[in-house]
Parts: C-alpha cells; structure tokens; sequence
C-alpha cells in the first residue's frame, strides 16, 4: 500500500514538474516570439502543432488558436537546460 501511494506521489509530481516546463516554455516564447527572426519562428512552429481559425475579421481579428507541444520535448532534461538560458 505505501508502495502504491509513493508512485501516485510521484506520478503527481511529474505530471506537475511537465505543467511547470510547459508554462516556462510558453513564457519564453510569448516574450520571444515578437522579436524571433522569420527562421526562429519557424523553428518554434515546428515544434508545434498549431492551429489558428479567424472567428472575426470585421472589427479586431477574433482567433482560436490551439497548439500541442510534444511529450518528449517537456520531459527531455536536456531540453530544460537550453530553455533556461
């Protein structure tokens, strides 16, 4: 039974360490991505599975925009290392 509660424990602390990677990430690039070069940006996109629909064009432009960053990307610790710099 200990057994048990220890690894949902740290099943719950991982999933809250990839939350805390995934906001750190999307910080870096909502900060970043307005003075990204044209290659950057490509570079972000491409790990990204991104999708914007306009909802509205005729006053300010009304976008849905959706996005899925892959597991490996968050979970990598070589991967967090680079972000943090």
């Amino acid at each position: 039974m200990r057994d048990e509660t220890q690894r949902q424990a740290e099943d719950a602390q991982a999933g809250r360490d990839r939350l805390s990677s995934l906001v750190e990430l999307a910080d870096q690039a909502r900060t970043k991505l307005a003075d990204a070069t044209l290659q950057e940006q490509a570079e972000l996109l491409a790990l990204l599975d991104v999708t914007v629909t306009v909802l509205d064009s005729e006053k300010a432009p009304a976008l849905r925009i959706a996005g899925v960053v892959a597991d490996e990307i968050l979970c990598d610790p070589r991967r967090a290392d680079s972000r943090a710099g």
